[in-house]
């Protein structure tokens, strides 16, 4: 096995020479994982078998790219992923969006919450997009921090010459495949951890998480088997909790596309209905999201790939990141903490981007 600082040196030059370059770790590991492609062709995703780390965009009618290459890897030293108890820092008055960014996300809300009243929608995911400055940028040591702050999440950062460079920290599976056998998970709802504080959920977060998993279940009902869901439990990621279940089963003909398709943006990421949500996005929400909400992960061989969510994430364009958060909004949201939460969500990432900044 490569030796880490190795493997990250070798990442690094692919950088510098403006090569496509990916590289991650999985929740709860401790082996960075990277992959190397040797020009800058920009491939499409037109099968998931060849080994390689997928990039997909939230709006599937853009392709996906595949960084294609081996996968090598290098256990981390502890170092790099424990997490520091270090006493943290407010960034209170650090890059804070104006109050006419919250006026503007909290008209919208309204407006979505009058379509669920006209009973045109049940959900629809609202999101919007911050930028931070940049002073001095360095990709892996961003990676690096993320890696602490973010034990339990997928972490990577991506650099492509014609698509970009994005880094992310995501809490969400969205699908992984060992032949016939998959995993997926409905993961909705947020409460911002407090310490010594009993996480406790209502009618809002519970409904929210529910519509996701009915929405996966009836999704893949008709092309598997075994299919079965846990009850939904608290995960924390960063400093926020979500509501999750797991959902298993056995495909009745294997096809990593076809699924993908079934799935993918799922309630969770886009709405109910979901062309009506997705409209609703497009339209209104003045952005563009890119590849935030889409997904992301490596392809082991064929039959064999794990794929995130691009939640938490940033995109560095020029001298500041672009940084993206959202919600979901359904008939119970109230619009001021609807707002609150996307503070929240953006609060790790700010903090990790102001110390790096401080220090330089």
């Amino acid at each position: 096995m490569i030796d880490f600082e190795i493997l990250l040196k070798q990442a690094e030059i692919h950088l510098k020479n403006h090569l496509p370059v990916v590289f991650f770790r999985k929740p709860d590991d401790t082996f960075l994982q990277v992959v190397r492609q040797e020009d800058d062709a920009l491939i499409q995703v037109e099968t998931f078998k060849d080994q390689g780390f997928v990039f997909a965009p939230f709006d599937n009618q853009s392709p996906t790219v595949l960084i294609k290459g081996i996968i090598e890897s290098a256990e981390i030293p502890e170092l790099h992923w424990k997490s520091s108890r270090k006493k943290k820092d407010t960034i209170q008055h650090f890059y804070q969006p104006d109050d006419v960014a919250m006026t503007d996300y909290i008209r919208k809300i309204e407006n979505i919450k009058t379509l669920i009243e006209d009973g045109k929608a049940e959900k629809i995911v609202l999101s919007r997009e911050e930028f931070v400055p940049l002073s001095k940028f360095n990709i892996v040591d961003i990676f690096i921090s993320l890696l602490s702050a973010y034990p339990a999440a997928f972490v990577y950062g991506f650099y492509h010459p014609k698509v970009g460079m994005w880094l992310g920290a995501t809490p969400e599976n969205f699908l992984s495949v060992r032949e016939t056998r998959f995993l997926t998970v409905s993961l909705a709802g947020t409460k911002q951890f407090l310490k010594n504080q009993f996480i406790t959920w209502g009618d809002k977060e519970k409904h929210e998480q529910q519509l996701v998993t009915d929405f996966i279940l009836s999704q893949l009902k008709p092309h598997t088997a075994n299919l079965t869901s846990t009850a939904a439990s608290s995960f924390q990621a960063g400093n926020l909790f979500h509501l999750r279940s797991e959902i298993t089963g056995n495909f009745l003909s294997t096809n990593i596309k076809e699924a993908v398709n079934l799935l993918h943006p799922t309630p969770a990421t886009c709405g109910l209905p979901r062309e009506t949500a997705k409209a609703f996005i497009l339209e209104n929400e003045n952005y563009n999201r890119d590849y935030y909400t889409g997904y992301l992960g490596p392809v082991y061989a064929e039959n064999r790939t794990d794929l995130y969510v691009n939640l938490r994430c940033m995109e560095i364009v020029d001298n500041q990141a672009r940084l993206f958060v959202g919600g979901g909004i359904t008939r119970n949201s109230i619009p001021e903490d609807e707002w609150k939460e996307t503070m929240a969500k953006a609060e790790t990432m700010k903090r990790i981007l102001h110390a790096l900044s401080w220090l330089s």
